[in-house]
């Protein structure tokens, strides 16, 4: 029987200043390689669930319940320990791609800047991993030379995706993969996730309306 890689055990959020909860007593419980679907309106606090997993809510909210990676809880960890978790073992593609991504460096760029802050290759084995995450996400390696403003709304979602999977994570969290894109952008997102998460076998916390 496979070991629980996540577990959210009575996850309460209420963030400073409210009197009423944003996420009251949540449970849920991800297996290696498994998927879950976190469904709710816009506002139900999928994205402060997704927030907390992440341990990034403690300037802005209080924190009621446990978050369990491999049985060890994170919300007990310090920041530098927390920080070991986060994109190489946890990572997380968030909502509003072109809001997310920055405007002044290139899609390379960006990916590089993860593999360089995340991991301890070298330039040459970083470079490589650029093109191999690209090649992931089924993006030429030249789209790496174009800014995020000059590409559409679903090249914005594979760099993201790509940024995200930099570290080989073993849980992937993403946030409204589809939002604001078109028919077509949403079937080939949707294809993509199912392809990478069949082939690299993580375990995969999708949410959506």
């Amino acid at each position: 029987m496979k070991e629980t890689i996540l577990r959210v055990k009575n996850l309460t959020v209420f963030y400073h200043g409210c009197k009423e909860p944003a996420v009251n007593q949540v449970n849920f419980a991800l297996d290696p390689g498994s998927s879950v679907g976190l469904i709710g309106e816009s506002g139900s606090g999928k994205t402060s669930i997704a927030l907390a997993i992440m341990g990034l809510l403690n300037k802005r909210a209080t924190l009621e319940g446990e978050v369990y990676y491999q049985g060890i809880e994170l919300g007990g960890l310090s920041v530098k320990e927390r920080n070991s978790f986060n994109w190489r073992k946890i990572a997380m593609v968030f909502q509003n791609s072109l809001e997310t991504l920055n405007p002044v460096l290139t899609v390379w760029e960006q990916i590089e800047e993860c593999l360089r802050r995340h991991t301890k290759l070298t330039k040459v084995e970083i470079k490589e991993k650029v093109k191999e995450l690209l090649a992931d996400v089924g993006l030429d390696p030249a789209w790496g030379l174009f800014y995020p403003h000059q590409i559409s709304g679903g090249m914005r979602q594979r760099v993201l995706t790509a940024m995200a999977l930099s570290c080989d994570p073993d849980v992937l969290i993403i946030d409204e993969p589809t939002t604001a894109l078109d028919v077509k952008a949403k079937e080939e997102m949707v294809e993509l996730l199912a392809d990478l998460h069949r082939e690299k076998k993580f375990a995969l916390l999708v949410i959506s309306h």
